[in-house]
């Protein structure tokens, strides 16, 4: 994979992330206006590290499921125009075998922060 493209792919995800994750900022707001949006004003109570990195994992398993399930779509197109090729055929099967373990290594991943995240609440 030359470099560009390497570049090209790891700029995607960064950039998702990006406009996915924003957050609500309540700057410079007077106490009286808090209450008037019925936001809670108190200090700390707007940003906290924990749920933010706890959404951003979550976010980035969302994005890798996306990029395995496209992973899986392309190692069964390989298997289907391998048309009797051993060696492309085995290395479309390894590729789905693969694929379909990260899709579950995923998904218990995605459980686990869940989890984390009710635990947190």
């Amino acid at each position: 994979m030359n470099r560009s493209r390497f570049n090209s792919l790891l700029l995607l995800p960064l950039t998702l992330l990006l406009v996915i994750l924003p957050q609500e900022v309540y700057a410079q707001i007077k106490l009286q206006e808090c209450l008037d949006l019925g936001v809670r004003c108190e200090p700390g109570s707007f940003f906290n590290i924990s749920k933010f990195l706890l959404k951003a994992l979550l976010n980035v398993l969302v994005l890798v499921g996306v990029v395995a399930f496209a992973a899986l779509i392309y190692s069964g197109f390989l298997y289907v125009v391998s048309r009797g090729d051993e060696e492309q055929a085995r290395r479309a099967k390894s590729g789905i075998v693969y694929t379909l373990v990260g899709l579950v290594v995923i998904g218990i991943s995605g459980w686990l922060v869940n989890a984390v995240i009710n635990l947190a609440k």
